[in-house]
């Protein structure tokens, strides 16, 4: 940009004189917040990042630190690396001690290995990557990440084939703002119903971080449809 601010007399056809150092200055002025202000994207995947180890969070728990906690539970926002490693672990949810989110982050870390996202063409890219864990003294899979729910209907449709598990977000109060299913009923319009009374009925205790994302829980609930008695 320092050609923009020196002063030039040169005249455009017409008389008309070029623009001057104020004018280019003001424009300088208003267009570089704007670029340093733009977030650097990932490119959205045509494949999501998909987990091929999760049972780390059992083989390679930090004991150590958990046994000077009370345990709890932890959400992660992840990035992974289009070599399928986590390159950046986020805390959105922390278990209330900052040496077992630590701790957890650097597992994560070091022993996590996904199948990377991919883009429309097949090639791997960046992508992010949600995922929760919940410690109680000796971790126990599923143990206070995953939930159930159970909802009575006039009649169950035949299509159904059995509970649709979803994958729940919830915001700082508690709430469920987002409801992926993520192993279908059988029956599109059940999945939805299950959603809806997931928003409904579940919340959680309002997830607290001490990051820059937003607070967010994950958690994984199952819904069972069943007969309403007559």
């Amino acid at each position: 940009m320092a050609g923009a601010f020196r002063r030039t007399s040169c005249m455009l056809p017409g008389g008309t004189g070029c623009i001057g150092m104020s004018s280019w200055r003001l424009e300088a002025v208003m267009l570089v917040p704007l670029v340093l202000l733009m977030p650097i994207a990932i490119e959205a995947p045509a494949k999501a990042p998909v987990w091929k180890n999760s049972e780390i969070a059992i083989s390679h728990a930090p004991m150590a630190v958990l046994s000077k906690t009370n345990g709890g539970t932890i959400s992660f926002l992840l990035r992974i690396s289009n070599a399928g490693k986590v390159d950046d672990c986020t805390v959105t949810e922390s278990s209330g001690a900052q040496t077992l989110d630590d701790a957890s982050c650097q597992v994560l870390k070091r022993y996590a290995v996904f199948e990377p996202a991919r883009d429309a063409s097949g090639g791997t890219i960046p992508g992010m990557f949600r995922t929760a864990t919940s410690y109680q003294r000796e971790p126990r899979t599923g143990s206070g990440t995953m939930m159930a729910l159970t909802v009575l209907l006039a009649r169950v449709p035949d299509s159904y084939q059995g509970p649709a598990r979803a994958e729940v977000l919830f915001d700082a109060t508690g709430h469920a703002t987002d409801c992926s299913i993520v192993k279908s009923s059988g029956n599109v319009a059940i999945d939805r119903v299950a959603c809806d009374q997931i928003r409904q009925q579940i919340t959680i205790s309002p997830p607290k971080t001490d990051s820059e994302q937003p607070a967010t829980g994950l958690r994984w609930v199952e819904t069972r449809f069943a007969a309403s008695p007559s």
